[in-house]
């Protein structure tokens, strides 16, 4: 029937530091989204905040999602990562049973295109898809999986950054993808980096479907360092700001900037959300990557590499 509308199923989950990018990457995932695709969200908290659920709720459909006590033991802990980030580990067992697929999303991105294709995408019997890692692109790249090899997983096998997850969840559950992933987090001396992206690399490094480039960009997109594709650097559908240089701490490079920094204001100001100071490292982190970064990278990396940073 015409006019009918397409609900896009997303799931997100925040501590409270990131109430805020989350509100600024939904707002654009809002922004962007056409007719007759509508998108409704997911939230799911420790704590479920009032203030940030109404604030979404003013621009799109939200329902809360509780994580108990016994959520929060199942899922692995991190010195760099709060536990919430893991729970894409759970999300066949905290989502309705009659929701075929969702899309997760990290809170710490802009969308800048229509994200109805990632919905619309066939996954051919594949229980996810996910964008391959520009940063860590093999198993075998360092900071990829240490254990490939002791784990039959060729050095060459893509490797996948886990920020933009299109799941067919009866196919997630029937494979028992989280199951395999959270047996892998508890054994003994297990090295891995990145939590969830790391085991969900070890145990379905071959089943997972490739989702174009351009739906997982990094900040650094474009430069002479960076190695995402150059189709999807031009044009890009989402702006992933992984790593320690975020965009609503301190000012960033890139072509979108500004329009980050636009739709911050306006949901700082819509939601009368104050303006919380930047620390001197996050100031000198942005800093470094709007003026020195293309010099030094290659002293980035090799800390990077070595897990320093």
């Amino acid at each position: 029937m015409l006019g009918t509308e397409i609900n896009l199923q997303i799931a997100c989950s925040v501590n409270a530091g990131y109430s805020l990018p989350l509100l600024v990457m939904l707002q654009s995932l809002v922004n962007t989204l056409r007719p007759p695709h509508r998108a409704v969200v997911r939230l799911i908290q420790r704590e479920p905040c009032h203030q940030t659920l109404d604030a979404i709720g003013s621009f799109m459909e939200v329902h809360s999602v509780a994580l108990t006590a016994s959520n929060m033991s199942q899922l692995p802990r991190d010195s760099h990562f709060p536990p919430e980030a893991a729970v894409p580990l759970l999300l066949h067992t905290l989502l309705p049973e009659d929701m075929e697929r969702v899309i997760f999303l990290d809170a710490d991105m802009l969308i800048v295109k229509d994200i109805s294709p990632i919905w619309l995408q066939s996954l051919a019997g594949r229980p996810f898809g996910a964008v391959q890692n520009s940063a860590i692109p093999t198993c075998g790249s360092p900071r990829g999986l240490d254990a490939a090899r002791e784990l039959g997983i060729p050095s060459d096998a893509p490797y996948f950054n886990a920020g933009v997850l299109l799941l067919d969840l009866a196919c997630w559950r029937e494979e028992r993808i989280a199951e395999s992933a959270l047996a892998y987090l508890r054994k003994p001396n297990v090295k891995y980096d990145f939590m969830h992206q790391g085991a969900l690399n070890a145990v379905a490094s071959d089943s997972w479907l490739p989702l174009d480039p351009m739906w997982n960009v990094p900040l650094t997109a474009g430069r002479w360092f960076d190695r995402t594709p150059e189709s999807a650097s031009v044009s890009p559908g989402i702006i992933h700001y992984a790593g320690q240089i975020k965009p609503w701490r301190t000012r960033t490079s890139g072509r979108f900037a500004n329009e980050y920094l636009e739709i911050l204001r306006s949901v700082q100001s819509s939601h009368l959300i104050p303006n919380e100071r930047s620390t001197t490292k996050e100031r000198l982190l942005g800093f470094y990557d709007r003026n020195l970064r293309s010099v030094f990278f290659p002293i980035e990396k090799s800390l990077w590499n070595r897990g320093l940073i």
